[in-house]
């Protein structure tokens, strides 16, 4: 299906100069899943005018919901805003009667019998709107295109959907969902519809259609439907054209997992077409037991439109992305369940976050589903968390998490219940092997050893003090404790060493120098990245920020700028942990990173997938290290020192083991640890390094 991205769409529309119908309305329509209409005066005959698009519409497998004003006398509103509910659906359907016996018999025939099938089909969703006011209507045009990957479209103007509309002096403003500037405008007509739709504007007061207009309708529909139509209820599901098969490993990984009664965990390592085995799977399934709900659940919202569009490269239709406002995709959602519980749909997607997925309105919608739910967990290791633990609906009978680094952190008991629910490793595929085997690219490590200054170490040494003090009354660091402000304080020091900046100013001067600086990645601290961005411009290095605050669309624009070459460099802090694909990357610099091997693991995935003209990829590593001592220290001291090295030595552990210059690397460290009595921890795993020299901190002297 073809984007809105594909058109030539201008920033206003006038009948005077353009047909609006044809050189607008039409085109989009064709291009559009989902269409929101609310309009002051609607007249079937509208349908006739833009049929073209309504056939494309149909094909999409569409769905339009629209709102509109019925035409009331005084006594027909005073019925209904009084309460007589008897009389409502009366009052509706004589209005709506009146229109159709005010068409020609010609129009009324053709239009009325396209109406009516489209609202027996379910393309078509009408409410009517009265105003509470008795002097007022409602009076608004509001028109709301979505396509296949998710862009918006949004008219706002003068234009009722009506033939006469067509002879007026009109005029439309167009605003899109990709440029910064006009997305604002979009969700904020955007937000209204979805209030008004949902009865929730006070203002107003919101109709279902009458069951007798329905009827009356069914009057003018013919034998046979006005316009094609796919078969609905059994959606054709394959692998996308630019997979012609799986990988062996990828086969394997689907059959451990039906062998498993369809439970299960693929640990697998970033960059190796999770995604794919896994939707590759709900395909199997469905061809088993002929009907799925799937339902998606990522850590980002970002990653939402990434899995959508593999859903949709690989068949689906009917998908809800289920983020932000809860008003936007709550009843669509709803519908999508009931439609599947009721067996009018064999085939539903659901795709949303963990926050939105843990919310009441999710959790409820999903416990009502009677059977055949599918349940793909993304990066699944944040189901194990308190807030996230939710998630875990019972009456889900097929589970599969997916994640590089499934255990959690510190967290025997989140591991737990993840384990607990999904089931064991079913199948397991390391970073080693895919680096072996050419899916992803081989890479070169190279620590930089930096140093804390002096005042750096000084407020390092007072808070290790103050934990130290906490953590031997308490015992435990629990989350949001004294204990657990101070741990993140004093990570910060390390994260953002004045130190670091220095160094990396010295080694990007050479760089450039050499021109070898494209497709690079700085993973800076919190708070950091203007400061790294400056940098970066005084060396005339072009780089762009990558932060939570840049919207998706232009995240997607400036992804394409770094794949193209025209912006050599991206600054982020944790946007591009996970599930972000950029391939072109060649060289990463990692000024801050936490102890956890989770992030820095997804972190690193990120620069190791293959791509064009990418045979290596090199990894600029700052370690935090004390500096070679030549005198005895004291015993707090030491502490001191093994607390820094203990933060820093699980990511070198990591990412030495797997480079190709891993012994190089070592030396680089070596002689550090070895002043402090260390060198045994270079062959550990990084949790064994951390477990020893937490343990050595928190001892009782």
């Amino acid at each position: 299906m073809r984007s809105f991205k594909d058109m030539n769409i201008k920033l206003i529309y006038d009948t005077s100069t353009s047909n609006i119908v044809d050189e607008l309305i039409v085109p989009l329509l064709a291009r559009s899943k989902k269409y929101y209409r609310g309009v002051g005066y609607f007249s079937s005959a509208w349908l006739g005018l833009t049929f073209k698009g309504i056939q494309q519409f149909v094909l999409n497998n569409g769905r339009m919901q629209l709102l509109t004003s019925p035409q009331l006398n005084d006594e027909d509103w005073n019925a209904i805003v009084n309460g007589e509910k008897a009389k409502t659906d009366e009052v509706i359907y004589k209005s709506i009667c009146k229109s159709i016996n005010d068409f020609d018999t010609t129009t009324k025939k053709d239009v009325l019998n396209m109406l009516s099938w489209l609202i027996a089909d379910g393309f078509l969703d009408i409410k009517f709107v009265v105003c509470k006011n008795i002097v007022g209507n409602y009076h608004d045009k509001i028109a709301v295109f979505e396509d296949c990957k998710g862009n918006k479209i949004c008219l706002h103007g003068s234009l009722n959907d009506s033939l006469q509309a067509t002879y007026n002096g009109e005029c439309v403003s167009v605003f899109k969902s990709w440029v910064n500037g006009q997305v604002e405008y979009l969700e904020g007509h955007f937000e209204n519809f979805c209030e008004l739709y949902n009865n929730k504007n006070g203002y107003f007061e919101v109709y279902d259609i009458p069951n007798m207009l329905k009827e009356e309708l069914k009057k003018y529909q013919s034998s046979e439907r006005p316009y094609l139509i796919e078969n609905k209820k059994r959606e054709t599901i394959h692998l996308p054209e630019y997979i012609k098969e799986l990988h062996d490993y990828q086969n394997e990984a689907i059959k451990n997992l039906i062998a498993n009664d369809w439970h299960g965990i693929f640990e697998m390592a970033t960059g190796t077409g999770k995604t794919i085995t896994a939707i590759e799977a709900t395909r199997i399934y469905i061809e088993m037991n002929k009907r799925a709900l799937i339902i998606v659940i990522v850590p980002f919202s970002h990653l939402i439109t990434q899995w959508e569009k593999v859903l949709l490269d690989f068949g689906y239709q009917n998908i809800v992305c289920c983020y932000k406002r809860t008003k936007t995709w709550l009843p669509e959602a709803k519908r999508a369940v009931k439609n599947f519980n009721a067996k009018l749909q064999d085939v539903a997607c659901l795709v949303t976050t963990y926050k939105t997925a843990s919310s009441d309105d999710f959790v409820t919608m999903v416990q009502s589903v009677n059977s055949d739910a599918f349940l793909i967990a993304d990066e699944c290791h944040y189901i194990g968390s308190t807030i996230y633990s939710r998630v875990m609906v019972k009456n889900i009978n097929v589970r599969l998490g997916l994640s590089a680094t499934p255990d959690r952190w510190l967290d025997d008991e989140g591991t737990h219940k993840l384990r607990d629910y999904f089931g064991k490793i079913v199948f397991e595929y390391d970073l080693r092997t895919a680096i072996e085997n050419k899916f992803l690219t081989p890479y070169e490590y190279h620590p930089i050893i930096v140093h804390l200054n002096t005042q750096e170490l000084e407020e390092y040494e007072e808070l290790s003090k103050k934990i130290s003090r906490i953590v031997s009354i308490n015992k435990e660091i629990e989350k949001g404790s004294a204990a657990e402000i101070l741990l993140i304080k004093r990570a910060s020091i390390i994260s953002q060493a004045e130190s670091k900046k220095e160094t990396l100013k010295a080694i990007l001067t050479k760089q450039v120098h050499n021109k070898c600086i494209k497709h690079t990645l700085f993973y800076c601290a919190k708070g950091e990245s203007k400061q790294i961005i400056r940098l970066l411009a005084d060396l005339n290095i072009k780089a762009h920020e990558f932060v939570y605050d840049v919207s998706s669309n232009k995240r997607e624009e400036l992804l394409l700028q770094f794949d193209r070459g025209d912006i050599q460099a991206l600054v982020a802090i944790k946007c591009l942990d996970e599930g972000v694909d950029v391939p072109s990357t060649q060289i990463a610099y990692f000024l801050a990173s936490t102890s956890n091997p989770r992030e820095f693991i997804q972190r690193r995935g990120r620069i190791l997938r293959r791509s064009k003209n990418k045979s290596k990829a090199c990894l600029y590593d700052f370690i935090v290290m004390p500096e070679i001592q030549q005198n005895t220290l004291d015993d707090d001291m030491v502490k001191i020192y093994k607390s820094i090295i203990s933060k820093e030595l699980p990511r070198f552990a990591e990412f030495s083991y797997n480079s190709e210059n891993k012994y190089e690397a070592h030396d680089t460290l070596r002689p550090y640890l070895r002043s402090m009595g260390l060198e045994y921890l270079m062959d550990l795993l990084p949790h064994e390094i951390y477990q020893v020299l937490y343990n050595i901190e928190f001892s009782k002297t």
